[in-house]
């Protein structure tokens, strides 16, 4: 660009700099949209373009899971305005420990224009070994556990003192889940949630999922889609390799942000973190990123399926 405008790249980069406040960022990286999946993001793109959030938008229920690991979230670069060549750099050094806590909790989510959905954590991975035996006591009532959350830690911790757990079957692997566990353990709540919002605003409500396997979006013979078939849910199909067509996206991207730095000691610890600045996050904060789906939906046809990125995410 500056060979372009005929001026020296400092110049360029200098009142960039002062007019803008440009700086310089990380690229974003992410697996190329193939073709295929580009096609089928301009079609959803040139379907829903033209629909408000009073006719539209506001009756979709955006679904979502996502994973938060300590040890990645711990890490927090810092940046500062120095001289180059002094030897200041080295007196504010940034030290960095190693996280005392490295394990990854997984959430399953949804969130519609005017309420947010249900918050879940499932599969909670293990405390870090400690010396000794330990036999966890009752699970007692935190400070951002409501009486439900509560109710389903104690159900867990008494099916493991009869030494129990899931059938071999469903449980979870890695960042993986099964059908059988979605369809047995999530789906159910997603379901009563979109049931309770159909209800009370007497209105046909849509359930956004993406195309995870253990959603039985890509075939229709499954459990899942069964189950919801046999409860009435009506589907919003949704593309492949699209995050930036799901407003819950950008919430988790949010919630992230907002750990970064963080030091837990406990899953527990990490756990109540995540939930608090789940809480933290308000309606408006989602409506306006549900706002943006008309435009990012006109905005995928323009570009051809490529993706989308604006100032909220």
């Amino acid at each position: 660009m500056a060979e372009v405008l005929g001026v020296a790249a400092k110049t360029l980069q200098r009142n960039l700099s002062k007019r803008l406040n440009a700086r310089r960022y990380k690229k974003p990286k992410g697996k190329a949209i193939s073709d295929v999946n580009k096609g089928v993001r301009t079609a959803y793109g040139e379907e829903h373009r033209g629909k408000t959030i009073i006719e539209w938008w506001q009756w979709v229920y955006f679904t979502d899971e996502v994973h938060f690991n300590s040890k990645e979230l711990a890490d927090k670069q810092e940046y500062e305005l120095r001289v180059p060549g002094q030897s200041q750099r080295l007196k504010s050094i940034q030290e960095v420990q190693g996280a005392p806590l490295d394990v990854t909790v997984h959430v399953t989510a949804g969130i519609s224009y005017n309420q947010k959905g249900i918050f879940e954590f499932y599969s909670d991975p293990a405390e870090p070994a400690a010396k000794g035996v330990y036999r966890p006591r009752k699970p007692r009532k935190s400070s951002v556990q409501t009486p439900e959350e509560l109710a389903t830690v104690r159900e867990a911790w008494e099916v493991a003192q009869r030494g129990g757990g899931l059938d071999a079957d469903i449980k979870i692997k890695g960042n993986s889940m099964t059908q059988k566990y979605y369809t047995k353990y999530i789906l159910p709540k997603h379901i009563e949630r979109l049931k309770a919002l159909e209800a009370q605003y007497d209105h046909v409500f849509y359930l956004q999922e993406d195309g995870d396997p253990s959603h039985g979006t890509r075939s229709w013979n499954n459990l899942a889609a069964q189950a919801k078939r046999a409860a009435g849910i009506s589907i919003l199909p949704h593309p492949a390799q699209s995050p930036d067509l799901n407003p819950i996206e950008a919430i988790w991207q949010l919630i992230k942000q907002r750990l970064r730095g963080g030091n837990w000691q406990t899953v527990e610890e990490f756990k109540g973190a995540i939930l608090r600045e789940w809480r933290r996050i308000t309606q408006q904060q989602i409506r306006s990123r549900i706002s943006e789906m008309r435009w990012r939906c006109k905005e995928v046809v323009q570009l051809e399926g490529n993706r989308i990125r604006s100032s909220l995410w």
